[in-house]
């Protein structure tokens, strides 16, 4: 499990990828990337990945910053890959949502 922290500015389009060392087959698992304005409030925007053998790639659309996240400034994120039998989480941090200044 990671710990890493990133800026997104509004309307920007964003990727994440994890690497699992060891590298068994995920085959079956689904991941999911959830951003909070605190860690015990709802999701403001949830963010499905992309695994492919041991890479997880989570893609963040602009359009969803603009459309989805009425608050700006820090939220917390985690990354995870589950299935009906196991859980992984593949890492967390803090994202920093800047409002750019030709957006308001």
């Amino acid at each position: 499990m990671k710990e890493y922290d990133f800026d997104l500015h509004v309307g920007q389009d964003y990727g994440l990828t994890y690497i699992i060392e060891g590298g068994e087959s995920y085959d079956g698992y689904t991941a999911i990337m959830k951003v909070r304005r605190k860690p015990d409030t709802n999701e403001v925007l949830s963010v499905n990945g992309v695994i492919e053998n041991n890479r997880i790639t989570f893609r963040i659309n602009g359009n969803d910053t603009i459309s989805k996240v009425d608050a700006k400034g820090i939220h917390q994120y985690d990354a995870f890959i589950y299935n009906d039998d196991h859980s992984l989480k593949l890492g967390f941090g803090e994202v920093n949502i800047i409002q750019d200044i030709a957006r308001h």
